[in-house]
């Protein structure tokens, strides 16, 4: 809930690994866009920043600049990351059980390479506007700030960002392969504009390319699973037609994969 300018949320057991986390970021980087974490209040929940603006998920899907941008400040976010290694040496609190899929070594992705947000998606990104009508600017390129960090934990670029690729394109069942393709592309281009070394290159997009379609079924399975298991919020989304969603992407996706092939080429 919103609290003036501050956000109160339920304090978890990985709250103060990710506070900590979203401390380093700020510190590494810091003219990256984060929501600062305040603490902890009298009614034991936790404070961040209120950030004001809209959401993605609310707006027209965005054109290739602004999807440019969107990548570049995934690429910033996960260049500003530690490693899983270069946390536990540094004997910081240790993050809590993931809240959405995590990438294993079956899943083809290898070790997890980064601290990672886990959910970067239009639904958690906030667009700057103003706070009371949430009106966006129509030209110039807005602040983007992420939000909800609370899934925050152990992964890997590749698995990020074949999360991020389809949902920042909006791909769904029947969409137009060759409009998210080029949604694709933007963001992608954005995430790899300051270059990596050809073999860097070359192994994120294979693998990336490879967890396309396993990614969006990951997001099935997991709201299939936690129907049955009775897990809110999950269960619930699962019968509103989020699990039919998810498993329509992952068919289109593994559908077309010579289109992103040649997206992310």
């Amino acid at each position: 809930m919103r609290v003036g300018d501050t956000v109160r949320k339920p304090w978890l057991a990985g709250t103060p690994a990710v506070h900590a986390y979203l401390a380093l970021l700020a510190e590494r980087d810091p003219e990256l866009p984060l929501p600062r974490a305040l603490g902890r209040d009298a009614a034991g929940r936790q404070v961040l920043d209120f950030v004001p603006g809209a959401l993605a998920l609310d707006l027209p899907p965005f054109d290739s600049a602004r999807l440019h941008a969107i990548g570049a400040l995934i690429r910033r976010i996960h260049d500003a990351s530690p490693s899983p290694g270069e946390w536990m040496s540094a004997a910081r609190p240790p993050f809590a059980e993931p809240l959405l899929p995590a990438p294993s070594a079956a899943s083809a992705t290898g070790e997890p390479d980064v601290i990672g947000h886990h959910d970067l998606a239009p639904w958690n990104l906030v667009i700057e506007g103003d706070a009371e009508t949430d009106a966006v600017p129509p030209t110039a390129m807005p602040r983007l700030t992420f939000i909800d960090w609370d899934g925050a934990g152990p992964t890997t670029r590749a698995w990020e960002l074949a999360y991020a690729l389809p949902a920042f394109a909006f791909a769904h069942a029947d969409a137009d392969p060759r409009e998210i393709a080029e949604r694709m592309r933007a963001l992608w281009r954005g995430y790899v504009a300051d270059p990596l070394t050809p073999a860097d290159l070359a192994d994120l997009r294979g693998r990336t390319l490879a967890l396309l379609a396993p990614r969006a079924a990951a997001m099935h399975d997991h709201l299939r699973d936690t129907h049955v298991a009775g897990v809110e919020p999950w269960a619930t989304m699962f019968t509103a037609g989020h699990g039919a969603h998810w498993r329509g992407v992952a068919d289109f996706l593994a559908a077309h994969h010579g289109e992103w092939m040649r997206a992310l080429a």
